[in-house]
């Protein structure tokens, strides 16, 4: 059966649909990439952290929603409440986000990880003292996200290349 004998899908967008949303996601696309090398690949994965931080904290602030694990989080709220803890998130989502811009950036990275270990252990603490249910699935989680923070912040961002002149000195 050949192609355009093929039955139309009946969920298909039509035509003119699918070009805008491709050149659509081509452009965003395209923004990426520039984001990616003015920031170069330390810049991006400090963006990368600071968002995943930023949804975490907001998530934090709805009050409908419970967290599935309580007893980790009422450990966790011993210490301060989640609200607290949800501002806590979104200050380091924006400081990981904006010393992704900079050359020194280890405040970024020192705050990504800071966070990380403080909830990896909260997790720990609750499974420990107070059996919660699949705590130590949750700080296994968080201690190995903390360790590739801490990887990725002492890896040097690579060089960039210079253009080669064609051998012989062409020019």
């Amino acid at each position: 059966m050949t192609r355009s004998a093929l039955p139309a899908c009946p969920f298909s967008p039509p035509r003119r649909v699918r070009a805008v949303w491709r050149t659509g996601f081509a452009s965003l696309l395209s923004r990426a990439r520039a984001i990616s090398r003015r920031v170069g690949r330390r810049g991006a994965s400090l963006l990368s952290f600071g968002f995943v931080d930023e949804v975490i904290g907001v998530s934090l602030l709805d009050a409908q929603s419970r967290p599935v694990n309580t007893t980790a989080y009422e450990v966790i709220e011993r210490l301060a409440p989640l609200s607290v803890w949800a501002l806590v998130w979104i200050v380091v989502g924006v400081v990981c986000a904006t010393q992704a811009f900079t050359r020194d950036d280890q405040i970024g990275f020192a705050c990504a990880i800071a966070i990380k270990v403080v909830w990896a252990s909260g997790f720990l603490a609750a499974w420990v003292i107070y059996d919660a249910y699949r705590g130590w699935v949750a700080a296994a989680t968080w201690g190995v996200v903390a360790a590739l923070v801490y990887l990725i912040a002492g890896w040097p961002e690579p060089r960039r290349r210079q253009p080669q002149s064609p051998p012989g000195g062409g020019g």
